[in-house]
């Protein structure tokens, strides 16, 4: 699957809400958790959370891999950055799990 297709389909998914579809990209279409809207310049875990899906930031992060800390190429924003702006501490702890992981296993390697 190109990548046209796989933005289109994720967007569908992160907009609105559909984790299984979210699953299914990433394990058995091996889309890319990191894919770049050209059109928009944001990444399907920036959409999840700009939505408020708790679920598909989920699979995108601990299944598909996705970078929480990925700049958009529109203004340079991050999914990690955009929850902190629009979720409650409960829900943006996902994210920042992620990312202090990420950051431990790069320190300690």
């Amino acid at each position: 699957m190109n990548s046209i297709p796989q933005i289109i389909f994720f967007k569908q998914a992160a907009s609105q809400g559909r984790s299984e579809a979210a699953r299914i990209l990433v394990k058995e279409g091996g889309a890319d958790a990191d894919l770049v809207s050209p059109a928009s310049g944001v990444t399907p875990l920036y959409l999840a959370v700009q939505f408020g899906h708790l679920n598909v930031t989920k699979v995108l992060v601990e299944e598909g891999g996705a970078e929480v800390d990925k700049e958009n190429t529109d203004r340079g924003n991050t999914a990690l950055q955009r929850a902190s702006q629009v979720w409650d501490s409960t829900k943006s702890k996902c994210l920042y799990k992620k990312l202090k992981k990420d950051f431990l296993q790069m320190t300690y390697r």
